[in-house]
């Protein structure tokens, strides 16, 4: 029952609100240039009919080529152009067929790049296109009055993610030497039914009453924090979970990743603010979306208006020991850290601990930080100073004492040498890992040498001849 109940609730969390509809966008402008030298300057978009062919006119060799753009701004926003088809209807211009050649009529459909207006667009002012993704129609004609329905289904979907770089159609021959023309009904043709259209299937967002609000900032690292705002417009019972779901990198809800949850109700019309945590293995990208789910009622919200980034995350460091030092696998961004928190300071690549006990190293790149393993050093212990770790000869000793103290003691060593009652006899330091006492002016006889620093102390018993 388990099993069939998170099955249930699987399915419900991975459906799509988007409803398949159809739209016919009318042509809002079309025009024609022409190549010869009394037409290069020559506006030609209040015509009833546009081509796009070679030809010559009593000896001067002539291009066509046709123009026309759309309303793009009818399908609604956050729409998923599923297919789309290109009419054109062939047109017969002052008696003759409307497409005529003595060659191959193949012709292609490319994406205008700069703004034109009908009214004024020539030959020599003809707008840029873009052979990217064009369409090309190799079909011969068999009927010199043939309508063509073309799938420019990539295309469209290319202008609408470029709107800012878009501008409608181009249509031209592939080859534009004579003799070949193919004539189209423009959206002036007295009949209506011949206008350009572009039938547009695509799946649009369903209206819900669980609204995914914007979210504020809308960059962040993986593992990160984020606040995500909704608003209900219908009650939810008090036994109600909302939940939180981010789609995949290309905005894709088939297989959301759960984000966070929330055990609340809510009244109508009312603003919530849910706290999640984004998944540590997020892959980079700036397409992703967010929705909240609910129970009771079961309702799939609308995904937030906001596309997230998500930045690229460092490699996850690795710790290795080189000797006295730990070394961070990453060459920069490193900070260093104990038990106790933030080791000031340690942000080389290497570290020389203080003392034995728990380290790691946190990588910060691009903003976003990666923590690496977590490494046991044992190489030193609370307090340094052992038999072991301060080696004190010659002993016996005459004119001088050298003193070798273990690379773990890295602070400054006092040195306190006193006979056997306590008396003071001698003070010195040691700053190294090695240095010597004179023992000038010290009578023969039995001492203790002391050591002291940050660490403790250790005492030694020194013979003196």
């Amino acid at each position: 029952m388990k099993s069939l109940l998170l099955t249930l609730v699987l399915a419900f969390c991975s459906f799509s609100l988007f409803a398949q509809q159809t739209m016919t966008l009318r042509c809002t402008k079309d025009a024609r240039s022409d190549s010869r030298r009394d037409y290069v300057n020559s506006p030609l978009g209040n015509y009833a009919a546009m081509n796009a062919g070679a030809w010559t006119y009593d000896g001067d060799r002539g291009v066509n080529r046709a123009y026309l753009d759309f309303n793009w701004d009818s399908l609604p926003q956050g729409a998923e152009v599923q297919k789309a088809e290109l009419l054109l209807f062939g047109f017969s211009k002052n008696g003759n067929p409307a497409h005529i050649n003595s060659g191959e009529n193949q012709f292609t459909i490319q994406r205008i790049t700069a703004n034109w207006q009908e009214a004024t667009l020539t030959w020599n002012n003809k707008p840029n296109v873009t052979d990217a993704s064009e369409v090309v129609i190799n079909d011969p004609f068999t009927d010199k009055y043939q309508n063509y329905k073309v799938d420019v289904t990539d295309l469209v979907k290319i202008i609408l993610q470029n709107q800012s770089s878009s501008f409608g159609f181009q249509i031209k021959v592939l080859n534009e030497t004579p003799y070949r023309m193919l004539w189209f009904a423009t959206k002036e043709n007295a009949a209506t039914e011949l206008h350009p259209q572009l039938v547009i299937t695509y799946k649009a967002p369903i209206v819900s009453d669980l609204i995914t609000l914007a979210i504020d900032p809308s960059s962040y690292c993986a593992g990160d924090t984020v606040f995500v705002p909704f608003q209900t417009k219908v009650a939810f019972s008090s036994r109600n979970t909302f939940t939180a779901m981010i789609s995949d990198a290309n905005g894709s809800f088939d297989l959301p990743q759960v984000i966070g949850s929330l055990d609340q109700g809510s009244a109508i019309d009312e603003k919530i603010t849910l706290i999640a945590v984004l998944p540590n293995d997020l892959v980079a990208g700036s397409q992703y979306r967010v929705r909240v789910t609910a129970s009771l009622p079961q309702m799939v919200g609308s995904s937030s208006e906001t596309k997230l980034t998500i930045k690229p995350s460092p490699t996850v460091p690795n710790i290795t020991r080189n000797g006295k030092l730990l070394v961070s696998s990453a060459s920069s961004g490193n900070q260093w850290y104990d038990e106790n928190g933030i080791i000031p300071g340690a942000v080389d690549r290497s570290f020389l601990p203080a003392r034995a006990g728990n380290y790691y190293v946190v990588t910060t790149q691009g903003g976003c930080s990666a923590k690496s393993n977590v490494f046991t050093y044992t190489g030193r212990n609370e307090n340094a100073f052992t038999n072991s770790s301060i080696r004190v000869y010659p002993n016996p000793a005459r004119e001088q004492v050298t003193i070798h103290s273990s690379p773990w003691v890295t602070e400054q060593i006092r040195l306190r040498l006193t006979d056997l009652s306590g008396r003071l006899v001698k003070e010195g330091s040691l700053d190294s890992e090695e240095g010597m006492l004179s023992l000038s002016g010290v009578s023969a006889g039995y001492y203790l040498l002391t050591f002291i620093n940050a660490q403790g102390q250790h005492t030694v018993k020194l013979m003196v001849e």
